[in-house]
């Protein structure tokens, strides 16, 4: 009976729900590769990410700033309003590199910035810094 019950060491395995928001097919698939192991959620726009933020209460967002229908800015001022992700830590990865828009990010309450391209050591070791290791393989 008890293999019935049993969860075969599943339910000590936990993974993080990360949404990860990018317009960029191919850096939404370096990402969920990167964090392999993990249970990754993507959208192609910010009114998908926010839908998806809300709904599926993810351990982290990882976002791009130039999303279309909702911003990148827009995207994180709503997340940092909602009771349910005020708490949720949000990486932006950008490809600007201009000081005001990324102090821009910073004042919002990101909690942190990557500038593109990003390696999958440097995404790994910031997901790490903001919600410990992530994924289980």
């Amino acid at each position: 009976m008890a293999s019935l019950t049993s969860t075969g060491g599943h339910a000590s395995r936990r993974t993080h729900r990360i949404l990860v928001a990018d317009t960029d097919g191919d850096a939404r698939a370096q990402y969920r590769a990167s964090l392999n192991g993990c249970d990754v959620i993507e959208a192609a726009d910010g009114r998908d990410a926010l839908v998806k933020a809300l709904s599926q209460r993810p351990a982290l967002v990882i976002t791009e700033i130039g999303l279309p229908i909702i911003d990148g800015y827009a995207l994180c001022e709503v997340l940092r309003r909602d009771s349910m992700t005020r708490t949720v830590p949000i990486l932006v990865v950008t490809t600007t590199t201009a000081v005001p828009e990324l102090d821009r990010a910073r004042a919002i309450g990101v909690d942190g910035v990557l500038t593109k391209p990003v390696t999958s050591d440097a995404l790994l070791e910031a997901v790490e810094r903001l919600i410990g290791r992530p994924c289980k393989p």
